[in-house]
């Protein structure tokens, strides 16, 4: 029982932790870096949840159940792990390539010079 409690008292201290850390933070985030890079910063960051949103697939609540479900057989709970951790991986590289991929795309439309007026002044002109 003593377990339990402690466990609850810790989970609600980060709970309050996880609530307050944004209340203080933010202001200083907007005063900072200002609006343009806020923007910047609010762009990347939903890009960012979205990509792990899409990642994880709801593997974290079929994993607690299943290893919940195989804890008495040690030979089952032991492949269940790890056939969960190489597909989070699997899953994990592929957001990264998707991650950069939009990265790259953002930067090339986005940025002012653009990555791409180097190459153009580069060619040889043809007149």
């Amino acid at each position: 029982m003593k377990s339990i409690t402690q466990n609850y008292i810790y989970n609600f201290i980060y709970q309050i932790v996880v609530l307050l850390i944004p209340i203080f933070l933010s202001p200083y985030l907007a005063q900072t870096l200002g609006p343009k890079n806020l923007g910047i910063y609010g762009y990347i960051y939903s890009v960012c949840n979205i990509i792990s949103t899409i990642s994880l697939i709801g593997s974290y609540n079929f994993g607690i159940r299943q290893i919940a479900y195989y804890r008495d057989n040690i030979k089952q709970f032991t492949s269940f792990f790890w056939e969960l951790f190489w597909l989070r991986l699997i899953l994990g590289c592929i957001s990264l390539i998707i991650y950069f991929t939009i990265a790259y795309i953002s930067c090339l439309l986005y940025t002012s010079p653009s990555p791409r007026d180097g190459l153009l002044s580069r060619m040889p002109s043809s007149a």
